[in-house]
């Protein structure tokens, strides 16, 4: 089959069509490169006859793809992709890819402006929407990477640029659904899978940017995330509300990080400010998910064709997604409200506690004990909850009772809870915190106190007994000094060990030496004070500390 052309186009098919200028047609067997579009009607009417003439082979070739016009917003689409994709080529300088940018960008308007159908409005908008989120993106990365070397100004600009770019991500997201749904439900535009992409490109885009920057505060976080929050609009298939509800919790988030912020720096004051606005994205996110769930309720009595019940279905979905997310922050929440719940009353104690020794010319008495009830308030709050918190607590109380209440012993066993309880949050380094040292200090000096006053009762109670053993007292430090064989053979006599197998075996010969020291050797472990203890009462025990004196002294001449 022979066709008078002009032109080098190639078709799909199973063969290559290979033809010039007044030549024949020929059909060779291989796989086909990409088709370039005809671009005047004189290139379309070509391509038509070569599709007749592939149909009439019969089936050995597939019939070519029907020619889809080409419109100037199709054009400015196709350039406006070919810069986004060339701004995305790895190792450009940031002012070049921002150029890259900003022409894709210029493109896209072009292509929204003229624009001839729904399709392609939502098509443009779509792209624009992309082209926001990378320039967003780029510029969040450049600025963060040279944070150290950049000024305050040019870093405020910066992100200044930054939330305009994510205004009109959402923006642009917001004309491209609201276009889909009332496409003709033939178009592309209209589907389903079109929908959830763009939804998914604007959820990554602002989960990526929903994060504390430099010289910026959690509070500034949180409002600039609401600002977005207050900026989203909500529609009817809940395809923003996506949108709408990551930054509800990505704001949740910033308040839970402006509370371990505060309490970490102990600001009572920011730590109540953000647990008092946790509270708030929690129930706008259930808000806007049951008002999905009511208006989809709605499509369905009045559509009961399937349309309705579709959206209910996909509400539904959202909504259990959604609430295991509430879930989850609900519990954060209370965890957090409890750590700044044991903060304030730990504030409130050691306010009051300042108040009865500073503020008054003799200790209030009553003020320690209202702080030591708001301490102990703080460690029922944080128990199980912020095991700082509560050791911080337990350390004041320690100290109250020790320093202030003088009930050392008391005060040495919050003491050591609140040791106990900072050994517990290994690996952190506990060598430099205030309260972990005073509190090892405190419990250091109580066991000083009780040891000394334990040997002191001791002392006592052995001055006792031994004013009732004199005379066995007085006759053994006569014996000792007859000589040692007299000494074991009187100890051994008068006073036998209470165990039966601790006898006296042998008899040392004159000048053995070495025999004696092995008996004296022996007869410490007999008597030794610690062994008497155990065996028999107080008058054993301190006999036999006396014999083991004695022994032990004849001992070391042996040395």
């Amino acid at each position: 089959i022979g066709c008078c052309c002009r032109g080098g186009y190639l078709l799909h098919g199973v063969g290559r069509v290979l033809f010039t200028s007044y030549s024949c047609l020929i059909f060779s067997v291989s796989n086909p490169p990409a088709v370039r579009s005809p671009r005047t009607e004189r290139e379309r009417v070509c391509v038509c006859e070569l599709s007749e003439c592939v149909r009439a082979l019969g089936g050995m070739a597939s019939a070519a793809p029907a020619v889809r016009p080409t419109t100037a917003s199709a054009t400015a689409r196709t350039r406006g992709n070919d810069h986004l994709r060339r701004s995305r080529t790895g190792g450009l300088a940031p002012i070049v890819q921002l150029g890259r940018l900003e022409d894709a960008l210029s493109a896209y308007n072009d292509a929204y402006s003229q624009a001839v159908s729904q399709s392609e409005v939502a098509s443009a908008r779509k792209n624009g929407m992309v082209a926001h989120g990378d320039v967003a993106l780029m510029l969040d990365r450049t600025t963060r990477a040279s944070a150290e070397t950049m000024s305050v100004a040019s870093m405020k600009s910066s992100f200044a640029r930054i939330d305009f770019e994510l205004t009109e991500v959402c923006a642009t997201a917001t004309d491209a659904l609201a276009i889909a749904e009332t496409a003709d439900p033939s178009d592309p535009v209209a589907s389903d899978a079109w929908k959830c992409r763009v939804i998914g490109i604007v959820l990554k885009i602002a989960g990526e940017l929903c994060t504390r920057r430099p010289l910026e505060s959690w509070r500034e976080c949180g409002g600039r995330i609401e600002r977005w929050v207050l900026s989203t609009p909500a529609l009817t298939r809940g395809g923003i509300p996506d949108v709408k509800l990551l930054l509800l919790f990505r704001l949740f988030d910033a308040h839970i990080g402006g509370v371990a912020h505060a309490v970490e720096a102990a600001d009572v004051h920011a730590a109540r400010h953000h647990a008092a606005e946790m509270n708030r994205p929690l129930l706008d996110g259930e808000r806007c998910v049951r008002s999905i769930i009511l208006r989809a309720d709605r499509a369905d009595l009045v559509d009961p064709s399937g349309v309705g019940g579709a959206d209910l279905e996909f509400a539904i979905g959202l909504l259990c997604d959604a609430k295991t997310e509430l879930r989850i922050r609900s519990d954060d929440m209370r965890l957090e409200q409890a750590r700044v719940a044991s903060l304030s009353h730990i504030e409130a104690g050691d306010r009051l506690l300042n108040e009865a020794t500073h503020d008054h010319e003799t200790l209030q008495i009553e003020l320690v004990w209202m702080a030591i009830d708001e301490f102990r308030a703080s460690v029922v709050q944080a128990r199980d909850i912020d095991i700082e918190s509560e050791a911080k607590a337990c350390s004041r109380i320690g100290r109250s009772f020790g320093l202030y209440l003088k009930l050392k012993q008391r005060g040495a066993k919050y003491h050591e809870r609140a040791v106990d309880l900072g050994r517990t949050m290994h690996p952190r380094v506990m060598d430099d915190v205030p309260w972990f040292l005073e509190a090892t200090q405190a419990i250091a000096e109580a066991r000083q106190v009780q040891e000394a006053n334990d040997t002191s009762a001791r002392s006592a109670r052995d001055a006792a007994v031994r004013s009732t053993l004199i005379v066995e007292l007085a006759h053994l430090k006569s014996v000792s000094e007859s000589g040692k064989d007299a000494l074991l053979t009187h100890i051994y006599d008068k006073h036998p060990p209470k165990n039966a197998s601790h006898r006296r075996k042998t008899i040392a010969p004159d000048g053995d030496d070495l025999s004696m020291k092995q008996q004296l050797k022996k007869a410490l472990t007999h008597y030794h004070p610690d062994t008497a203890a155990k065996e028999g009462d107080e008058k054993w025990r301190v006999l036999c500390q006396e014999i083991y004196k004695y022994v032990g002294a004849a001992y070391e001449t042996f040395k």
